[in-house]
């Protein structure tokens, strides 16, 4: 696991403080064992299931600590996002939660199955335009034009826009050290907490 010192890592405090904040709303995802990949990797391999979560993605912990602490300042009247799926659903469900208006804008050719889900949870969506930029200036114009949030998709941890991962699921490190190895890049918002989405690799 990376450190504060790390570059881009947000300070432990900030993290354990979402923790708290989300704890009630998002359920730490479980992790289990693979023996495949660990018979492959040589080592004992844990995978934290992320789609476990109550919108199917690890993006739920960045949008419920961004949106809780933004109420917390300042009761927000709703929230404008752009998202193709996972983003706005999750946007969507802290805002069902919070009792405000959410609205998604999704450009043209999203599949049926990604708008049922995002109106599933409460979500407005907007749906037009040819691209995802597009969709941003729609989304951009109703967030002006209501005075609504616009959370991003993308990590900002500086303005609280990042979630915990599941530390307290996390399988214990043994005497010969371990690794941790995230199978993608961790860019967006939820991922940048502790272990989101994450390979867990503990040598023998």
């Amino acid at each position: 696991m990376r450190g504060p010192a790390s570059a881009g890592a947000p300070p432990a405090q900030d993290v354990w403080a979402a923790r708290r904040r989300i704890r009630d709303l998002v359920a730490a995802p479980p992790v289990v064992p693979s023996l495949p990949l660990s018979e492959r990797w040589g080592g004992r391999v844990h995978l934290q299931m992320e789609y476990a979560s109550a919108v199917g993605s690890f993006k739920v912990r960045g949008a419920a600590n961004a949106l809780r602490a933004r109420h917390a300042r300042s009761p927000l009247a709703g929230v404008a996002t752009f998202s193709t799926g996972n983003h706005g659903a999750a946007v969507a469900y802290v805002a069902q939660d919070l009792g405000i208006p959410a609205a998604v804008f999704v450009p043209e050719g999203v599949p049926p199955v990604k708008i049922r889900q995002l109106e599933r949870w409460g979500a407005d969506v907007h749906v037009g335009g040819a691209s995802q930029a597009e969709a941003a200036s729609r989304c951009e114009e109703r967030a002006r034009a209501e005075g609504w949030c616009r959370p991003s998709a993308h990590n900002n941890w500086k303005r609280g826009d990042y979630g915990p991962g599941n530390c307290r699921n996390r399988p214990q490190r043994n005497a010969g050290g371990a690794g941790e190895v995230p199978p993608h890049g961790q860019d967006r918002t939820a991922s940048a907490g502790l272990e989101a989405n994450s390979v867990y690799v503990l040598r023998p």
